[in-house]
């Protein structure tokens, strides 16, 4: 008996670490001219409190600069929609990025 609880005892630090290790769900996000703003959730607040990527508005979004949401996109932490509400991949949103910062200057 006390060899059986030994072994439940080793299993348990493997379990946790791989709760630990799930991964974490891309927070929603719209692309918004030269920004990125993300949904109201707590997952985007973890971005900002735990990571510092973004500005925290007053309505609980996060306001991400072009380089951070692609750095965040690229890393599968946020998934980026167009003014259709349609996903943009990495090549995508990378382009329109582009386009934008070309514009700026």
């Amino acid at each position: 008996m006390a060899k059986k609880v030994k072994e439940e005892q080793k299993e348990a630090p493997a379990e946790q670490k791989q709760e630990e290790q799930q991964p974490k769900l891309a927070v929603k996000s719209t692309l918004a001219e030269e920004r990125v703003i993300t949904e109201n959730s707590d997952a985007a607040r973890e971005l900002y409190s735990q990571s510092r990527y973004g500005a925290l508005l007053e309505n609980g979004k996060v306001q991400l600069s072009l380089l951070e949401a692609l750095y965040l996109l690229e890393k599968g932490r946020l998934e980026i929609l167009d003014s259709r509400n349609k996903p943009l991949d990495f090549e995508k949103f990378l382009k329109k990025a582009q386009k934008t910062a070309k514009r700026q200057e």
